[in-house]
């Protein structure tokens, strides 16, 4: 244990000029630390009396691996947590995992933990936002090796396992505006998140594609969650904004979405078409129309890339893209003619 007034790598990483991971490198005799860094994070740890709080030892014979997620009530994160567990199982992997709770400074805060417990051999993470700090010091650290899912940062190369998100909104989308629409509604998430913009991009470019004429107006990013959405569609419909068919950026998304017209009378498919994004379990029941992406697999290919950056047999910064598909149910409905071009 680590007694409540103990110096910690951040401590040491301050007195040093340095970030804790460069500290934990030093610590961990990696021997790729510059002489005079490591004479500096020593010196400083001499200074502070630090001591390491690993009892691992040398022969470590299990991985230890941290997971972050989101928000562990979200079905889509919750399966490819699964698809990580299934994989952890058969390696025989520790797993830890943490939740941010969609707060991206948690994130952080979480990864600065992991590198003081100095157990960590790789991180798995689905990022809440864009915090350009954390995505610094890990992409800063080559003994600690990291692979995003279904979300990445912007401006930082990495690992990850994602599906073409620009590719699946480009089919939902398209799907619409075959069956007729042209007054189509966009309801997305978090527009920092390289999700919330490959899809807004693939939504977009089917418009450009058909040169249908698109209101700006008629985009709505908030969050990838059905209270968000629930919300902002009451909105939409107390402005009367005219619409025939709406793209979700999700599933979460599509059923606050459809919750909040049929309350007011607006049936689906009958006078709106819907089309969500993720494929998460309830999308059965609900009958939607919906872009499948394969989290479980994002889970389970996620775990492996890293075991196998771990392993030495593959390189840093690769990069696994999946390949959505849209799966048609009962939310959409062919446009018959001009009369239909509901106004909320």
């Amino acid at each position: 244990m680590i007694e409540k007034n103990s110096p910690t790598v951040f401590d040491v990483a301050k007195l040093a000029g340095v970030s804790p991971s460069t500290v934990s490198r030093v610590m961990r005799n990696s021997d790729n630390v510059k002489e005079e860094t490591v004479k500096k994070v020593l010196a400083a740890a001499e200074t502070l009396d630090y001591r390491r709080t690993s009892a691992k030892g040398n022969q470590k014979k299990d991985w230890f691996y941290a997971v972050i997620i989101p928000n562990i009530l979200d079905p889509f994160f919750t399966n490819a947590l699964k698809g990580i567990l299934d994989q952890a199982k058969l390696y025989n992997t520790n797993i830890i995992v943490y939740c941010s709770e969609n707060n991206p400074a948690k994130d952080y805060d979480i990864f600065k933990k992991l590198v003081s417990m100095e157990l960590l051999d790789g991180l798995l993470i689905i990022p809440s936002g864009y915090d350009e700090d954390f995505y610094a010091d890990i992409s800063e650290d080559p003994k600690l090796p990291t692979v995003f899912l279904d979300r990445t940062p912007k401006n930082y190369s990495c690992s990850s396992v994602t599906t073409n998100d620009f590719d699946g909104a480009l089919q939902a989308t398209k799907h619409l505006i075959t069956l007729g629409h042209r007054n189509l509604l966009y309801m997305g998430g978090q527009k920092e998140l390289s999700t919330e913009r490959e899809r807004l991009r693939g939504f977009l470019t089917a418009l450009k594609d058909y040169d249908i004429d698109f209101n700006p107006a008629n985009i709505y990013e908030d969050d990838f969650n059905f209270e968000s959405a629930y919300k902002t569609a009451k909105q939409i419909i107390k402005k009367k904004t005219p619409f025939t068919a709406a793209f979700a950026a999700n599933d979460l998304i599509a059923l606050g979405l459809k919750l909040a017209l049929e309350e007011n009378g607006i049936l689906v498919p009958n006078d709106v078409s819907i089309v969500g994004y993720g494929d998460m379990t309830f999308a059965n029941y609900m009958f939607l129309t919906s872009v499948s992406s394969p989290s479980y697999e994002i889970g389970k290919n996620a775990y492996l890339l890293l075991y196998n950056i771990l392993k030495k047999r593959v390189e840093n910064d690769q990069k696994i893209i999946l390949r959505p598909s849209l799966i048609i149910r009962d939310t959409c409905k062919a446009l018959n003619g001009p009369t239909n071009n509901f106004n909320v």
